[in-house]
């Protein structure tokens, strides 16, 4: 999976020009850690129950290797939710939204990784 630096512009295609990435990890680069909230978790899943440019293989954690990395997903018909196959987007405050890989589940609850203030937020209010 390819890294991009927290924030820096999505350039996956042209039809979502105004997306920042969130998530897009790598081994080689350091990330903030620290508690994330169980609500925003729970809004991820939310989100992952129906990610986004789903593709056809599946990326392994560039942390510990895993692949075909599933959760237990409350929001999902099936209960559960394949991982690092997809992405999730949403709106942010002030225009700019988020997108993110659906790793990004995996990488709070087994890595530590802290996602900036802002992603939080917007996962919240898509909570609603």
């Amino acid at each position: 999976m390819p890294y991009y630096p927290d924030g820096s512009p999505y350039e996956y295609d042209d039809l979502s020009p105004e997306l920042v990435n969130i998530g897009w990890l790598d081994a080689s680069h350091p990330y903030p850690r620290g508690d994330v909230p169980a609500e925003v978790v729970d809004g991820l899943l939310r989100l992952a129950a129906d990610p986004v440019n789903v593709t056809r293989g599946v990326h392994t954690c560039p942390m510990c290797g895993g692949s075909y990395l599933e959760v237990e997903n409350p929001h999902a018909a099936s209960g559960s939710t394949l991982l690092g196959h997809a992405e999730v987007h949403l709106p942010g405050a002030g225009g700019t939204g988020f997108a993110a890989p659906t790793l990004v589940i995996h990488y709070i609850l087994d890595h530590g990784y802290a996602p900036p203030p802002p992603f939080r937020a917007a996962v919240l209010r898509g909570r609603g």
